[in-house]
């Protein structure tokens, strides 16, 4: 009878395990089906900062338990789908309590708190980026000084970012931010903090220093950096409205090996909506330190510089030349080389530059033409494979000069005389039409020449 009684209580221990998914070896695994009065709509929804910063593509895994005192198991969520376009994923499942672990490369596996679900109910997952924030933009204005970070950090630690000027005084500030932008529980986060100065503005063309220190925190707690951390920022006074005309165009660069430097070529009218052009030329900019709204005639940053042409830069074409290019008769070309340095190193022949052509009207308005970013190294490499330089002399110079220097591995290609006959077939971007005949440009006579910088 004692066995009996022993072997039915062994029976119903076991019916119960079964039942609640628990085993010995810890957290068991369920898969039920659920009574359908008991179950509900549940959605995961994984995000990074604040919850319109989404992340989509994280694989899910579930966990519940009946009760908050009940032992948890692993729901059986092999069927889920990872997180989709809107950084969420929806399952059935019983009432309870329900927990959910996200993972997807470069975050920490994160888990979110434990929800009592009751009815259809979202469960938020605060993703854990890998990497520390960094300052994706940093630009100092007379009167604010813009700051961007790649990850949402805490506001109420802004007041240990500091701003230095080359006296090693300091400028207060009033940090301006969007404080819409909250996480799941209502925190507030920033990414795009605008700092508007309290104390006086600064001159325009000094340098501010940006200090971000250790006790700034992210939306998860942590240290952004455990060192001071500074950008030092051109000054930038009110950003100018560039105009853009069609009728001002620039037609495309040349490498040249008699001057050693890199021509730009570009149409300029004599005159813009009735109004004279007094004056035109070219504005570069060295694109690691600016942007195309920096360049313009001008500009108070540091690494933009505008060159004004003068006849020596003026060219002689043919009204066959101006048929192929579709300008008329009002509109000249100009040619402005950039030398070289006497250096010639692969940093010099790999810094991007972002260029326009301007014209200056005679009433004082200037307009601009479409902003090209190159760097030698590419026109370079363009003009080499497909054998559109001036000549054999020319195209030799590209491999000795450029191309070899950037890169010594680079394979000598012979001089094909037809090269600008040729289909030029894969190239990085820049276009020159095959029936083009260029203007005779190289020669020993003087020509316009700038500093590359």
């Amino acid at each position: 009878m004692e066995k009996r009684i022993k072997r039915i209580v062994a029976y119903i221990i076991a019916f119960a395990l079964m039942v609640t998914g628990i085993n010995f070896s810890g957290i068991g695994s369920k898969n039920i089906d659920a009574d359908s009065q008991n179950e509900v709509s549940i959605t995961a929804v994984t995000y990074e900062g604040v919850t319109d910063n989404i992340v989509s593509g994280a694989e899910i895994v579930l966990y519940y338990k009946e009760s908050e005192s009940a032992q948890e198991v692993v729901w059986d969520s092999a069927q889920l789908q990872p997180t989709d376009e809107t950084g969420s994923v929806s399952w059935t499942g019983p009432k309870g309590y329900w927990r959910v672990k996200a993972s997807k490369e470069n975050y920490e596996d994160t888990y979110s708190e434990w929800y009592d679900v009751t009815s259809a109910t979202d469960i938020y997952v605060k993703m854990e980026n890998a990497d520390l924030a960094q300052i994706t933009y940093a630009k100092a204005h007379q009167t604010y000084f813009d700051v961007e970070f790649s990850q949402y950090l805490d506001p109420t630690t802004f007041s240990n970012i500091t701003i230095r000027t080359m006296t090693n005084g300091y400028i207060f500030f009033n940090p301006i931010y969007d404080d819409t932008k909250t996480d799941h529980n209502g925190n507030v986060y920033a990414k795009k903090i605008r700092l508007e100065y309290t104390d006086g503005n600064p001159e325009v063309g000094s340098y501010l220093t940006l200090v971000i220190n250790s006790l700034i925190r992210d939306c998860l707690g942590r240290m952004i950096t455990r060192y001071s951390w500074e950008e030092r920022v051109l000054i930038d006074g009110n950003s100018s409205d560039i105009e853009i005309s069609e009728k001002v165009q620039l037609l495309g660069f040349q490498v040249s090996a008699y001057v050693e430097g890199m021509r730009a070529n570009y149409f300029v009218p004599n005159s813009i909506d009735g109004k004279q052009v007094v004056e035109r030329g070219l504005v570069y900019g060295l694109a690691e330190y600016c942007s195309q709204k920096d360049v313009y005639v001008g500009s108070p940053d540091w690494y933009v510089r505008s060159f004004t042409a003068t006849s020596k830069g003026k060219m002689n074409i043919t009204d066959d030349f101006r048929e192929i290019m579709g300008i008329d008769e009002d509109t000249d070309m100009y040619a402005m080389t950039m030398l070289f340095t006497q250096y010639k190193n692969a940093l010099e022949f790999n810094d991007d530059m972002i260029v326009r052509a301007y014209a200056l009207l005679e009433d004082g308005t200037y307009y601009y033409s479409t902003e090209i970013q190159y760097n030698i190294y590419d026109i370079a490499n363009l003009f080499y494979l497909h054998s559109y330089a001036f000549d054999e002399y020319s195209h030799n110079y590209l491999y000795n000069t450029i191309l070899k220097v950037v890169k010594p591995e680079y394979e000598e290609v012979a001089f094909d005389p037809y090269g600008m006959e040729n289909d030029p077939g894969d190239s990085p971007g820049y276009e020159i039409p095959s029936d083009i005949q260029f203007p005779e440009l190289e020669t020993e006579t003087e020509e316009e020449t700038v500093p590359i910088y």
